[in-house]
């Protein structure tokens, strides 16, 4: 585990930090630690009509399709 995010974990579980009084420091802390990753995918959202029923539907298309050889 890296250093830093080794120190950052060890002082969050300290039984004296008050969650409620530091949480938005806490939070910028662990996003600068853990930055948010990009989606590897596109998500589309899709309703399909079946008789008088909506049947919701999820896609998920890769942002860079792979190398295939044949």
């Amino acid at each position: 585990m890296k250093r830093i995010k080794k120190l950052a974990l060890k002082i969050i579980s300290t039984p004296y930090l008050d969650m409620k009084k530091y949480y938005k420091q806490v939070r910028k802390l662990l996003n600068l630690i853990n930055p948010p990753k990009e989606p590897i995918y596109k998500l589309l959202d899709h309703k399909m009509m079946l008789s008088d029923r909506e049947i919701p539907v999820r896609i998920f298309i890769p942002m860079q399709i792979p190398f295939q050889s044949y």
